[in-house]
């Protein structure tokens, strides 16, 4: 019996993905957007156990808007 190739016929979208990945590794740096959101959480998590560092954030962001 001969061996027939297969021929893989990409997904219609396989390149929108690609395309979009590659957009969002540009956006990332390369790091994953989930490592981001995990590391966004904890800095949250930690400012909210904080209130002093909560006020210097307001006091600076007052300061910026405010002139």
């Amino acid at each position: 019996m001969k061996h027939v190739p297969t021929i893989e016929i990409p997904l219609p979208c396989s390149n929108l993905d690609r395309l979009a990945h590659a957009q969002l590794a540009h956006l990332t740096g390369g790091i994953s957007p989930a490592a981001l959101v995990m590391a966004f959480e904890d800095w949250l998590m930690h400012l909210s156990h904080n209130p002093a560092e909560q006020a210097r954030l307001i006091q600076g962001l007052a300061e910026a808007f405010m002139p």
